[in-house]
């Protein structure tokens, strides 16, 4: 939705200039349409211009001085006459001055028709100057498409009846019933998040967003209409390459009902999130998977992103309109940016205040905006660069450079003009500027580059067993008997378990059979002197021997005893007695628990950036304990594409993003995961206690010190591994 610069209000004292006011008599155009409404409790008026479309808010006072204002009296007459109304009797010349100044540049006082048609004239080629200076901004930029009026004309009959009262209930409804939904089957629904970005669903990503747009600026120009109101253009908005719909509402502030202002102004939302609430419900009761992944991803664009951007306040989107009209306060944006701008240059330069800028009702609210606004563009100006700079590679520098000539340096030029124009009035005080432009870069200086700290690189870890052994089957047969439980402690030599294999024990006393009698047969050889064959038949003893020997080795290994002192994991275990396995079955794990190891997962172009190397302090944070605190105890020296564990990878729900290959030593045909960015594997030994309060199994998240950087690029490498990790490798990864 679009509400441009018509929402003014008179100027301030930083914005006049010297003229004559005191010797005319001026008058307002005849073709302005004024509308005096309670506001809020308060008396305010509405200023119509019919021919540039474009609407203005003042007060009570400036529409008692305004409608005063008939071409015949001049403006000491017209003061005078202020002054004898009871609710402004200290009405006077300067601000009768301001009121007639802000009237002259907005354009609405009555001139001989040359000089209207010269000044209607300059204004239309400033406001094409700052289109086309919006419009060469690579970054951001807005496209005028169509006059979508009469389209909207035709469809607002059939959907005026979404913004009614029974409707509203409905839609409160279903959006409980959703989040009851979403919160019920919470995990799946963020783990339904792993791979959204991925290349393959690019297509339909861009097909969603660009419906859900026009759904969005469809459901705006349909309110606007219903209430009466026109909607004469419509376009694209481009935010850093994405498309942005709006469409010119300007109209609603026509309407004289708060309610129906408000309802426009959040149409768009309304209906993102009433498809948010039906894609979350068909979602949770789907069984299709294409359908599942198609109604998520409704859900996140047209629920998460709508309230992170559109309801943003800080946004001159919807949110912002909303809370403007909700305190009551016309330009809230441009006043609060006034209010901080002038607190910094009375800060900075010692210039006066200027408390014209807004009431004292309004004063609050246009403060706490105002700082909270420009904080907030700052990191938004800032983090929109780098992201920038960071996806499109040097290209990426070039565009980060144009965007801050726009966003920083014309904003930035505008600041320094008007403080050369205030200069003009106040002198500027040396010292304390001298002292304030110290200070700040002294605390630029030492918070940015005198600071400096070891860089902290972050990697998902597991704990395991130092000395993990698997219990595998030594040869096929039935399960005779366990002599263990799972989690039992055993001493090293202790039997665990007997496999019964009645064929290895019937070879056995086969070969045993055949030994004696080939000793018997060698007997009789020797008795008879026939020493050839009594040579042939030792030969044959001795290959029985080690065919026995071999024999009772598989024997006794059917006995399974514990390698070292340790515990047994194997969950049922009980119900595995009389069961058929073959050999190298996995039966059970057995490992010590005094010894454990943390396996990290670290990513390759940290490990360069930030240098890790063996003994680097590591802290680990797990679910459910107090912080543990150990060292890098061994680094593989080339990184790997294959995960660690399958339980870190995004396919598990994991951080890691993989891709799914074909192995070829997998005789299933099962598909293998592969890593997008390889990574290195570190290790960190762990003692006794910390031991004890890590289950095998665990994922956490290693925090890793590696060379010392400042402050400021410690948020830059942060910032832009954020981007690399979230956005790049989410695109990349497919699951």
């Amino acid at each position: 939705m679009k509400r441009p610069s018509n929402e003014q209000s008179p100027a301030t004292g930083s914005q006049l200039k010297n003229g004559p006011w005191q010797s005319c008599a001026p008058a307002l155009r005849s073709e302005l349409s004024i509308d005096l409404r309670e506001d809020n409790g308060r008396l305010v008026a509405f200023i119509e211009d019919p021919i540039r479309s474009r609407f203005f808010q003042v007060g009570h006072r400036e529409y008692q001085f305004i409608m005063l204002l008939d071409g015949n009296r001049q403006l000491p007459e017209i003061v005078e006459l202020m002054q004898k109304h009871r609710d402004f009797p200290q009405f006077d010349d300067t601000t009768a001055t301001k009121i007639c100044q802000w009237l002259s540049n907005t354009n609405l006082l009555d001139t001989p028709t040359a000089n209207r048609t010269d000044q209607l004239r300059k204004a239309a080629q400033a406001k094409a100057n700052q289109k086309l200076i919006a419009f060469l901004n690579p970054v951001s930029f807005r496209v005028n498409l169509i006059n979508p009026d009469r389209s909207l004309a035709r469809i607002t009959p059939y959907l005026k009846h979404l913004f009614s009262s029974w409707m509203f209930i409905i839609w409160v409804l279903l959006g409980a019933y959703a989040c009851t939904l979403v919160f019920a089957d919470y995990d799946r629904f963020c783990n339904a998040s792993a791979g959204i970005l991925a290349t393959d669903r690019w297509l339909w990503l861009f097909a969603i967003w660009v419906g859900l747009k026009l759904i969005h600026e469809t459901a705006h120009g349909v309110a606007c209409q219903k209430y009466g109101g026109e909607v004469p253009e419509a376009g694209i908005l481009m935010l850093l390459f994405a498309p942005l719909a709006y469409v010119n509402v300007t109209s609603s502030w026509r309407f004289s009902n708060r309610r129906q202002r408000l309802v426009v102004s959040a149409a768009g939302m309304y209906a993102e999130l009433l498809l948010a609430f039906l894609a979350i419900i068909v979602w949770a009761h789907t069984q299709s998977l294409w359908l599942s992944d198609l109604t998520y991803q409704i859900v996140i664009m047209a629920g998460i992103s709508t309230l992170l951007f559109n309801a943003n306040p800080l946004l001159r989107f919807d949110g912002y309109y909303l809370l403007a009209d909700m305190l009551g306060i016309v330009n809230l944006y441009g006043k609060g940016q006034s209010w901080f701008g002038d607190r910094l240059r009375h800060f900075a330069f010692g210039f006066p205040l200027d408390n014209s800028l807004c009431s004292e009702r309004e004063l609050r609210w246009v403060a706490t905006y105002g700082l909270c606004s420009f904080v907030w563009r700052f990191i938004l100006c800032t983090s929109l660069l780098l992201v920038a700079s960071t996806l499109f590679g040097g290209a990426g520098l070039i565009l980060a450079l144009i965007g801050g000539i726009f966003w920083v340096w014309l904003p930035l030029r505008q600041h320094l003009r008007q403080i050369i124009k205030a200069a003009r009035q106040h002198p500027i005080d040396r010292l304390r500027f001298a002292s304030v432009t110290t200070g700040f870069i002294t605390v630029i200086l030492v918070c940015f580059l005198g600071l400096h700290a070891p860089e902290i690189t972050r990697a998902p870890a597991l704990v395991q067993f130092n000395d993990e052994q698997v219990i595998r089957a030594s040869s096929e047969g039935f399960l005779r008997e366990i002599f263990v439980r799972n989690g039992q402690a055993i001493s090293a030599g202790q039997p665990i378990l007997r496999i019964d294999n009645p064929n290895l024990e019937h070879e056995l006393k086969t070969l045993q059979q055949a030994r004696e009698a080939a000793q018997i047969q060698a007997r009789i050889h020797r008795q008879q002197n026939e020493i050839s064959l009594q040579q042939a038949e030792f030969a044959n003893i001795k290959s029985l021997n080690q065919q026995i020997a071999e024999m009772q080795k598989k024997v006794s290994q059917l006995e399974v005893l514990a390698p070292f002192d340790g515990v047994v994991y194997r969950r049922g275990l009980t119900n595995m007695t009389g069961s058929y396995v073959k050999q190298g079955e996995m039966l059970m794990h057995f490992a010590d628990p005094r010894k454990k190891q943390i396996l990290m997962s670290i990513d390759e172009e940290q490990f360069k950036t930030v240098q890790i190397k063996c003994k680097t302090p590591v802290r680990f944070i797990f679910s459910g304990v107090e912080i543990v605190s150990s060292q890098l105890d061994s680094l593989d020296p080339q990184a790997s594409d294959v995960p660690i564990d399958a339980s870190m990878t995004a396919y598990a729900g994991g951080e890691l993003a993989v891709r799914q290959t074909e192995s070829p030593s997998d005789e299933t045909g099962a598909e293998a995961y592969r890593l997008v960015y390889p990574q290195f594997v570190g290790k960190s030994e762990l003692g006794p206690e910390a031991s004890k309060s890590l289950q095998a199994g665990q994922l956490g998240t290693a925090f890793l010190h590696g060379r010392k950087v400042s402050l400021g690029g410690y948020f830059l490498l942060r910032f832009k591994n954020w981007i690399r990790n979230k956005l790049i490798a989410g695109t990349k990864s497919h699951l």
